[in-house]
């Protein structure tokens, strides 16, 4: 992947990418029910390395087997390349650990990008502490024997409810984890480029745009009441083209605020919350924005 692509998805948030794919049709790319364990690593960023768990049977499952060198999930921590994020499918049952802060450490000493399971880790009070994302439904103390059976590695696989294929770009940040099939990456850098690139480039002040905009939003709510009572085409036709243009404005002066909130010298919860908000801001900028688009091809037809 190249590095262009790379810091393109950098700069833009797991809310932003997750409308990005809804465009193209993907709605169920968000690793449900999980959460980051080390709430100062702002992002992940990796191609998927994956393993696959199966319910466990105890004649096959015993403690011995992690004697065995090639236990798949002793030979997937040692193969997962720099710069990948493991990916593990616990099949949405944290009762027994995915793995714990040994493995982790393993996996950060070597330069992994990332751990996601929909399962839980055990050692999670270390975990949290590791420079490593980790992502997690919740802490989780029996070996994943007691459950969990390693059968496979780099095949596609389920995490929560959501496929996984072995190199599917992995992006994380402190709201979850979204899943960007590989064939598109690059069309989807693209369309998420579009979407941020004036906010972050541009040297020149949107806090003046951004008051002249919410008094727009206002001006449009105002026209769709006085329009259901007229009923007018050519009135709707306008209030779409307008819609578009104030949200992709929004979506400009909201992306710079968040870079400004970025650089402020926040403490790790205070920086936390207000990448949530502004996470929520710019996913209901490109909501209305693609609703008044919508409306607006829909129109024109």
């Amino acid at each position: 992947m190249k590095n262009e692509i790379k810091d393109i998805y950098k700069k833009a948030s797991v809310a932003t990418i997750c409308t990005a794919l809804f465009k193209k049709g993907l709605k169920n790319q968000f690793i449900q029910g999980i959460s980051p364990l080390n709430k100062k690593i702002s992002k992940m960023l990796g191609l998927a390395f994956t393993v696959r768990y199966i319910p466990a049977r105890e004649d096959l499952n015993s403690i011995d087997v992690f004697k065995d060198p090639n236990h798949p999930q002793r030979v997937a921590v040692e193969e997962c390349p720099k710069d990948y994020v493991m990916v593990f499918d616990s099949r949405k049952d944290p009762r027994a650990a995915s793995a714990g802060s040994i493995l982790l450490t393993r996996m950060m000493v070597r330069g992994c990008a990332g751990v996601v399971t929909d399962g839980g880790f055990r050692d999670s009070h270390e975990i949290k502490n590791l420079n490593i994302p980790t992502y997690h439904n919740r802490p989780s103390s029996p070996t994943n024997l007691t459950l969990h059976q390693a059968i496979d590695i780099n095949v596609p696989i389920g995490c929560g409810d959501v496929a996984v294929w072995p190199n599917d770009l992995i992006i994380g940040d402190q709201e979850g984890v979204v899943v960007v099939p590989n064939n598109i990456i690059t069309d989807i850098s693209k369309e998420v480029k579009f979407m941020t690139i004036y906010g972050y480039t541009t040297k020149k002040s949107l806090s003046g745009l951004g008051s002249f905009l919410i008094m727009g939003v206002f001006g449009l709510i105002i026209a769709q009441i006085v329009n259901i009572f007229l009923a007018s085409s050519g009135l709707d036709f306008m209030i779409s083209v307008i819609g578009v243009l104030i949200f992709a404005g929004l979506t400009a002066y909201d992306t710079q605020k968040i870079k400004n909130m970025y650089y402020a010298a926040d403490d790790s919860e205070t920086a936390g919350k207000k990448s949530i908000i502004g996470a929520l801001t710019l996913y209901l900028d490109f909501i209305l924005m693609f609703q008044f688009l919508l409306s607006l091809l829909g129109n024109r037809e």
